[in-house]
């Protein structure tokens, strides 16, 4: 990453400095030009961690098993539809709920030893995923729903000895 960030900082100043010495330019739009580098360049940063953002949140929820997943694809639909009617109209919650509803059911019914099943836990992988890219969320906020952690309510038993 560090590569990455060096190299695009390094290229923006190559072509302000260009920009700078060219002639016959005014100052204001040197600046103009500058802004609009840097511009760019924050928002290609942006992009590049939202897709890694992406990446790591899909990779995360296919190593959940079922349950989790479940619970991972839930959680997102309830701050779906807990959003504020102000930040999120009624009508963009219902489209995202006829979008989720199908999913969770197609998962639900799917034989694990089927097509379907996959095909229906990549599609919710998916949904839950976009949702943690457009918030930006890293991983689900749940403690209980990272992998290796216990269900809700499971006790910790102590090994036989």
């Amino acid at each position: 990453m560090n590569g990455f960030l060096y190299g695009v900082t390094g290229t923006l100043a190559l072509c302000i400095d260009v920009g700078a010495r060219s002639r016959g330019s005014k100052q204001e739009d040197r600046l103009k030009e500058a802004k609009s580098l840097l511009a760019k360049g924050v928002g290609w940063i942006v992009d590049w961690l939202d897709a890694e953002a992406a990446k790591s949140a899909t990779k995360w929820l296919d190593g959940l098993d079922d349950l989790r997943l479940i619970h991972a694809s839930n959680r997102v639909f309830a701050e779906i539809m807990n959003t504020p009617d102000a930040e999120l109209s009624k009508a963009k919650k219902k489209q995202r709920r006829d979008a989720y509803m199908p999913l969770i059911k197609e998962f639900a019914k799917a034989d694990p030893k089927t097509m379907d099943y996959s095909a229906a836990r990549a599609h919710l992988i998916s949904y839950t995923a976009a949702f943690f890219k457009a918030e930006r969320w890293a991983k689900a906020p749940s403690p209980t729903l990272h992998p290796g952690a216990s269900p809700p309510g499971a006790s910790i038993a102590s090994p036989a000895s």
